[in-house]
C-alpha cells in the first residue's frame, strides 16, 4: 500500500512528459509556392514536365503543369484556385460526361500530383513527381 503514492507519480511522471507530434503539420502553406521540374508519366509513358504554384487566398493555390512530349509540343493543366487541406490537395469534379479528380501533395522540395481524367468508361491517369 505504501507503493501506491510512487506508482501514481511514475504514471504521472510518464503521462505528463510524452511529447505529442500529433500536432505538428506535415507542410506550411509557404511550401506550397514555387516552381518545380520533373517527370509526368501519363498513361504510361513519361515526359518532362515543369509545375508552378502560387498561394491564394485562404489557402488556396494556383496549380499548374506544363508537360512536353519527345515531338516537343506542350501540354498545359491549370487548377485555379484549389484548396490545400492539411496539406494536401483532394478534388473532384465533374460535370458534360467527364469526371476529374486530382490529389497533390507536396513535401519540403518535392510534389506529387496524381489526376485521373474519366469519360465515357475510360479512364486517364497522370502522376507528377518533380524537385525544386
Amino acid at each position: 500500500m505504501r507503493y501506491l503514492p510512487f506508482l501514481f507519480l511514475l504514471l504521472l511522471a510518464l503521462a505528463t512528459g510524452c511529447n505529442d507530434d500529433d500536432n505538428t503539420p506535415a507542410c506550411t502553406i509557404g511550401e506550397w509556392t514555387g516552381a518545380f521540374a520533373g517527370t509526368a508519366t501519363c498513361d504510361g509513358v513519361s515526359n518532362p514536365v515543369t509545375v508552378s504554384s502560387v498561394l491564394g487566398p485562404d489557402n488556396t493555390v494556383t496549380l499548374q503543369y506544363v508537360i512536353t512530349d519527345s515531338s516537343g509540343a506542350m501540354s498545359t493543366t491549370s487548377y485555379d484556385p484549389i484548396a490545400v487541406t492539411d496539406c494536401e490537395i483532394n478534388e473532384m469534379d465533374s460535370g458534360g460526361g467527364l469526371t476529374v479528380s486530382i490529389r497533390a501533395t507536396v513535401s519540403a522540395d518535392r510534389i506529387e500530383i496524381r489526376e485521373e481524367i474519366s469519360s465515357g468508361g475510360s479512364t486517364s491517369v497522370c502522376v507528377i513527381t518533380a524537385t525544386r
